[in-house]
């Protein structure tokens, strides 16, 4: 399912929860909006720079500085200031993984997460909350900082989160050729790159079943119709789903079906087609009444040619 219909479960009790009642309005607010907002993802633990923060909230750099303190006093929340990530320790308790498909869903949404203090942290929620699936999250774990990944929270660096995705994963990494396949193919479609919540739209599909294949076939498919907006994309790829055409064969077999029949009036018609034939004559012995008739034309027919002749 693709980005925009992403569900999150939140307990009712929150409001009666003590921790959650004696902090502001607006923590409370910061809080549902780490929550549910357009960066976040199915394993509570994602990339959220503060800048995207006070952008969405139209709140200033202090305000944001003070709601966050409030969140992170109470353990609601973890934060990485190196690498710009956040975790919510108590998210796979309500949002849980059920079974190994969303196992590998989530797997996916792992290796999205830059370098960060907060792996360890992690993998504890991991085990606490999804402990079958501990393997798998294992192989796919960001990297921590030296050998301190449970660091405080309040280090800084300026290197961007960009700049160290690029500089801790190789070049032949192959997540990343898909992201730059991607990328350079919806910039040929729409003439400007995808932002990450586009990026994030597009690559959710694959949790779904469907390949790199797909995404580009259907950003090539938009670029053919002109489309001038992503969710054109979004389209093909939500049909493809509801369509089970998992494979390239499966997309080209639909394509099939939905091509007109060739009709009548579609046909070039030629000379022979207007040729001017003799009908085949009725059965004397059925239909004698019309012998009658053709033996007084045919002797009619003779008057008249002999007439002709003499005179």
């Amino acid at each position: 399912m693709s980005v925009d219909f992403r569900y999150i479960r939140i307990a009712s009790k929150i409001w009666q929860d003590d921790k959650f009642r004696a902090i502001s309005d607006e923590a409370k607010l910061l809080f549902l909006y780490i929550l549910t907002s357009q960066h976040s993802n199915m394993i509570g633990y994602y990339l959220l720079p503060k800048p995207y923060v006070a952008y969405d909230l139209k709140w200033l750099p202090e305000q944001l500085d003070k709601r966050f303190s409030e969140l992170l006093q109470i353990g609601l929340i973890k934060y990485c200031d190196k690498g710009d990530v956040v975790l919510i320790p108590n998210f796979l308790k309500y949002n849980t993984i059920q079974n190994p498909n969303q196992a590998k869903g989530a797997v996916n949404r792992l290796k999205e997460v830059p370098q960060n203090t907060l792996v360890d942290e992690f993998l504890a929620c991991i085990k606490e909350y999804a402990e079958p699936f501990v393997e798998e999250f294992k192989e796919a774990l960001p990297q921590g900082y030296g050998n301190t990944v449970s660091a405080s929270v309040t280090d800084t660096v300026s290197v961007s989160a960009s700049e160290r995705a690029c500089e801790d994963e190789p070049d032949d990494d192959d997540e990343r050729k898909l992201a730059r396949e991607i990328t350079d193919a919806f910039t040929e479609t729409f003439a400007y790159p995808p932002n990450s919540t586009q990026m994030q739209m597009l690559t959710s599909f694959l949790d779904d079943g469907l390949t790199p294949w797909h995404i580009t076939e259907a950003l090539k498919r938009s670029a053919e119709a002109g489309a001038k907006s992503p969710g054109y994309t979004k389209t093909i790829l939500q049909d493809w789903i509801n369509k089970k055409a998992f494979t390239p064969e499966d997309v080209d077999r639909l394509d099939k079906l939905r091509q007109p029949k060739s009709r009548d009036q579609d046909r070039k018609f030629t000379r022979e087609d207007f040729t001017f034939s003799e009908p085949p004559k009725p059965d004397p012995q059925l239909f004698p009444f019309l012998a009658a008739v053709t033996k007084e034309d045919d002797a009619d027919a003779e008057q008249e040619t002999d007439r002709l002749a003499t005179g």
